[in-house]
């Protein structure tokens, strides 16, 4: 069969957002000097390095695509084995060769097809650092109880920039179904269409990481046959199976099982994320300028910080519920059927995996708090993901507000050392939520979930949201509203609540 015929399909993926594909490689880069704001310019760091060619255009792994469409798929498992094969089991006599080939997806070359990532460039890093189909992201670990900022707990990742497109082939064999026919395809487009819809891929995609979609009016079809005469094979053209494939990806419908909700976050006020590029140690009287994160003119917002934020609202507001349960002597409401003096609070399961760094079992799964299961833990990924982050209006961009640098010892105000902050005034932006349920999970607990994630939404609306860079000074005060709220079972129905 492997010999057989098949059909070779070509087509481009797009990148929506910006990605990190990690080899597991890193690399020692520079910091740009005076650009730490406590001026240790100069400092060296370690950056994690994407997957790339020898050429060094940046490629998906044909793996990561398979894998993520093995995951994506909610069909018959029959048809899910044929397609992508199953492992050998000699004790069963099972195991077979699937019918979907994926090959990797190779981007374009950097040095002919450089893309547009200056406004997420910060300027820590230096200019011969930053790759030319991307930039380097820098983040801070996030304390898990505080939601502050960890000292220390910088990292860098190698990220490959919005709107690049890979291109990619795959080779779909051929069985005894008539491939010029629509239900001879069904399957191959049931595979497709969560493509078509957008994945994510990459480090971080629970955060609004990287999504690749594909671009169906690039879709192209060849039929691969042996001439029966000179044993030769030859790839032809298909266009009537090329225009049957697309028409039924153009109307699928992909099945993405879980809870949905879109959010709008409205801007009060003035807000910026930071490129890193925060005023240094200048001479006095020398005024710096920071200027936020941007793409497109318009502002950036990065998924990690709203999917940190959501995990310190949900933490404080269960820490306040857990009090009232044990004012009023009522066992811990997220953590059914163990008294207070037994289960404790999250902390305790620090304590209890503190050698090995990770759920290892379905014992360790019990001991977690909603949050825990909610947003994750090392061993255990997270059931709350950020899907998508989208500037829905820049508001009014170049809004500039000068402040006087603080002297630490004293509190006041150091003399001459201005410096000014554009932002972006009352912005809006679009934040989908995905809440994926996980049937390990006892009853108890997946109620105890949704309720703790029920009252997070409910308090997001009422009290707001704070994101991005100076909130403690007013910058990033957002207003919170729910457009959708809906629920996909497998089945592909969608029940809006």
């Amino acid at each position: 069969m492997m010999f057989g015929p098949r059909l070779r399909l070509s087509f481009a993926l797009r990148l929506d957002g910006c990605v990190h594909l990690g080899t597991g490689r890193r690399r020692t880069i520079g910091r740009q000097s005076g650009a730490e704001p406590h001026g240790n310019g100069g400092e060296e760091r370690e950056l994690a390095l994407v997957h790339r060619g020898i050429d060094g255009r940046p490629f998906i792994p044909g793996p990561t695509l398979k894998g993520i469409l093995n995951a994506a798929w909610t069909g018959a498992e029959e048809d899910k084995a044929a397609a992508f094969g199953e492992a050998l089991n000699a004790a069963r006599k099972t195991g077979r060769v699937g019918r979907l080939w994926v090959h990797h997806a190779l981007g374009p070359d950097p040095k002919k097809q450089p893309v547009d990532a200056s406004g997420l460039r910060g300027k820590d890093v230096p200019k011969a650092d930053q790759p030319d189909d991307g930039f380097v992201a820098t983040h801070v670990r996030i304390d898990a109880a505080s939601g502050a900022a960890e000292a220390n707990k910088l990292f860098s990742l190698e990220m490959v920039g919005p709107g690049v497109v890979f291109e990619t082939a795959w080779d779909w064999l051929l069985m005894s179904d008539d491939p010029e026919s629509p239900s001879g395809l069904a399957v191959l487009a049931d595979i497709l269409a969560p493509l078509a819809a957008g994945l994510p891929v990459g480090k971080g995609a629970g955060h609004g990481g990287g999504r690749i979609r594909l671009q169906n009016e690039t879709l192209e079809v060849k039929r691969l046959e042996t001439d029966p005469q000179t044993g030769i094979a030859a790839l032809r053209q298909a266009p009537g199976i090329a225009a049957s494939l697309r028409r039924l990806l153009a109307a699928a419908n992909p099945v993405f099982p879980g809870r949905h909700i879109r959010l709008l976050l409205k801007g009060d006020g003035p807000f910026i994320s930071m490129r890193g590029d925060a005023p240094g140690r200048g001479e006095a009287g020398e005024r710096r300028e920071v200027e936020p994160l941007e793409h497109d003119g318009k502002p950036v917002l990065w998924g990690r910080s709203v999917s940190g934020a959501l995990r310190a609202r949900a933490r404080w507001l269960q820490e306040v519920e857990r009090h009232k349960a044990k004012a009023a002597g009522h066992p811990d409401p997220y953590a059914p059927g163990r008294a207070w003096e037994v289960r404790g609070d999250d902390r305790d399961l620090e304590r209890v995996l503190s050698e090995r760094k990770a759920v290892a079992s379905t014992n360790d799964v019990a001991r977690l708090s909603s949050v825990e299961r909610l947003f994750g833990v090392t061993g255990w990924r997270r059931l709350v993901a950020v899907d998508r982050v989208e500037c829905r209006s820049a508001g009014v961009p170049g809004c500039k507000l000068t402040s006087v640098s603080i002297d630490r010892f004293t509190g006041g105000g150091r003399d001459g050392f201005l410096f000014t902050e554009r932002t972006y005034l009352d912005p809006e932006f679009i934040v989908d939520l995905t809440v994926g349920t996980r049937g390990a999970l006892p009853e108890d607990q997946a109620a105890a979930d949704r309720a703790l994630f029920d009252l997070l939404l409910d308090d997001l609306t009422r009290n707001g949201l704070e994101l991005g860079h100076g909130a403690s000074k007013g910058f990033g005060w957002f207003q919170v509203q729910i457009l959708e709220d809906s629920e996909q079972a497998e089945s592909g129905e969608r029940a809006h609540a």
